[in-house]
């Protein structure tokens, strides 16, 4: 056989080694990649199914708000609550395995794909090399070479057919880069979400431990008597109608005129709901049954914001981009009277926002939040017969933080959003 033709035979010879040697190396890679699909597929069923349970509590929490205010109907909703955070927690484990997943295997793929690049490279280096040893022959010593033009032919044929070999693997080369890139990229992005679930098991955590203290403190109050309960309920209200007359009286004194052309035209959508899902209005703002049942506590001003029903843990995010102007806890003073864990954000549009009853506050006080970022979680802090959202809209210019010094027994100097009569604006005109 001719030495062109074995030069011709080996750089061919060389060329489907490397190929084999790819795919035998991917093959072993796929079985790892079914193993964690597999990982995957399971964890996401076992979410799934939680969720379920999540969303059956849930309702069965929502049954227990509209029933009567019973010390049995309010451990019951207590017992569901803590099982749903409990649920909502291993939920939350489940996610962060699957996160971890999900990584591993994109890590393994992009250790894969930058092997399986550096291979393509090595031979296809060696493959370059004999084409251009092929080229840099004659044409004189090609046609003495092959014995026949039957031989010529086929030898044309084959550096062809080799040189188009050549170009399709250099596009699966830069395919495999531009997936080894997104990857990448994908990678990060689960990284954020893997750092923001841990995050939230911990908040879960807290919440859950926050759950049990108020379930533990009613039986203790109470000692189990439905009698004790009614007038423990009986008490709160005395306590929070007082503090109320208080800040009313101390508010009605803000004399202070609004400049209405600060204020956003009142429409749809200048300001997003706090809670995500199905929302259910409580309590509307104004002159509602429950503020003209307590008009000595209102001033005739009625609700001053609205409630927005839900159970213990729900995140409650902000209406709209701003600043926080202040955070605090009326509890620490004033147990069981007041706003208990609020929130308020100051935004640029001439309104600012609280947040009320929270369980847990996961902002600070100069702060920038965005909107639809989480300031913290729904709770039954303060004065609540159950957990829900107390949401208020000002115009910015007539409220401040400011400190109440109650006369109340049990309470002292408490820090409190104080507003002007008139800066108290109807939530739904802007929701």
């Amino acid at each position: 056989m001719p030495y062109r033709y074995r030069k011709l035979d080996l750089s061919i010879a060389l060329f489907i080694a490397a190929i084999i040697f790819v795919f035998s190396f991917l093959e072993s890679y796929a079985e790892t990649v079914e193993e964690l699909k597999v990982k995957i597929e399971s964890s996401t069923n076992s979410i799934d199914a939680l969720e379920k349970q999540i969303s059956e509590l849930n309702s069965k929490i929502g049954t227990y708000s509209g029933q009567a205010k019973t010390l049995k109907n309010t451990i019951a909703s207590l017992e569901a609550t803590r099982k749903k955070i409990e649920l909502e927690t291993k939920s939350t484990e489940a996610k962060i395995t699957r996160t971890n997943l999900l990584i591993k295997s994109l890590g393994d793929n992009i250790t894969d794909q930058e092997e399986t690049i550096d291979s393509y490279k090595a031979r296809l280096t060696e493959a370059f090399k004999e084409i251009a040893k092929i080229d840099s022959t004659t044409i004189i010593t090609t046609l003495l070479e092959a014995g026949t033009v039957s031989d010529l032919n086929a030898q044309v044929e084959n550096i062809a057919r080799l040189d188009e070999s050549l170009r399709d693997r250099i596009v699966k080369l830069n395919e495999t880069k531009n997936s080894l890139e997104k990857n990448k990229n994908t990678t990060e992005t689960e990284r954020t979400k893997l750092n923001s679930l841990k995050q939230t098991l911990n908040d879960q955590k807290k919440i859950a431990a926050s759950a049990k203290t108020i379930q533990e403190t009613i039986l203790k109050q109470t000692q189990n008597e439905e009698a004790t309960y009614k007038r423990l309920l009986i008490q709160k209200q005395k306590e929070k109608d007082d503090v109320e007359r208080e800040l009313v009286k101390q508010e009605s004194a803000l004399k202070i005129t609004l400049d209405q052309s600060r204020l956003p035209e009142t429409k749809k959508g200048v300001l997003s709901w706090p809670l995500n899902g199905v929302i259910k209005i409580t309590q509307k703002f104004g002159d509602t049954d429950f503020s003209k049942a307590h008009s000595a506590v209102y001033n005739g001003k009625g609700h001053n914001g609205i409630d927005l029903g839900g159970s213990i843990g729900t995140p409650i995010l902000s209406a709209e981009s701003g600043a926080v102007k202040g955070t605090g806890d009326t509890d620490l003073t004033c147990q069981g009277a007041s706003y208990g864990k609020w929130v308020l954000v100051e935004h640029s549009n001439g309104l600012s926002s609280l947040y009320a009853h929270l369980s847990l506050i996961k902002v600070s006080t100069g702060q920038s939040v965005a909107k639809g970022q989480t300031l913290g979680y729904m709770g039954q802090t303060g004065y609540s017969t159950g957990p829900h959202l107390h949401f208020t809209i000002y115009a910015t210019e007539g409220v401040k933080i400011g400190s109440l010094k109650s006369k109340v027994k049990g309470c002292g100097v408490y820090t409190i959003p104080i507003a002007s009569l008139n800066a108290y604006l109807n939530p739904e005109d802007y929701l």
